[in-house]
C-alpha cells in the first residue's frame, strides 16, 4: 500500500515504492496523487482516496483471488515492459549522443572520451549497442 496526502511535497515524490512493488507482483493500492497516477494504470492496482475507499480495496484484494493475481500479474508485466534498465538505457544514450551532436553542431569540440586513467573508452552509443 502506498497512502500519501494529497500535498504539494507528495505530488514530488517519484513513486519508486510503487515501481518497486510492481516489479515483484505484489498487488498495490496507492493514493492517485503525483506519480503515482501515472505509474499505477487501472489494470495494475487499485487507487483509494479516503478512509472508506483503503477499506474497500484491501478487502477486494483480500477476498478477491482472481483480481489479485490480475493485478499481480499485469503490475509485474508493467514494471518490466517499463521501467527496467533495459528499457530506459537506450532512452537515455540517446539523449546523451542528442546533446553531444548539438554541441558539435555548434562548433564545439568533441567531448573527450577518456577514463580517470587515461585510457580512451567506448562512447555511450557503443556501450548500448
Amino acid at each position: 500500500i502506498m497512502p500519501l496526502p494529497d500535498s504539494e511535497w507528495a505530488k514530488g515524490k517519484c513513486a519508486f515504492k510503487l515501481i518497486q512493488y510492481m516489479a515483484c507482483g505484489i498487488p498495490s493500492i496507492a493514493s492517485p496523487v503525483g506519480a503515482n497516477i501515472s505509474v499505477l494504470t487501472h489494470n495494475c492496482g487499485l487507487f483509494a482516496s479516503n478512509t472508506e475507499e483503503w477499506v474497500r480495496a484491501l478487502k477486494e484484494i483480500r477476498d478477491d483471488h482472481d483480481l489479485r493475481d490480475s493485478l499481480s500479474r499485469n503490475a509485474r508485466e508493467r514494471a518490466l515492459s517499463t521501467y527496467t534498465i533495459s528499457q530506459n538505457l537506450p532512452k537515455l544514450a540517446d539523449i546523451i549522443l542528442s546533446l553531444e551532436y548539438t554541441r558539435e553542431a555548434q562548433g564545439a569540440k568533441p567531448m573527450p572520451r577518456h577514463d580517470k586513467s587515461g585510457l580512451n573508452t567506448m562512447s555511450v552509443k557503443e556501450k548500448v549497442e
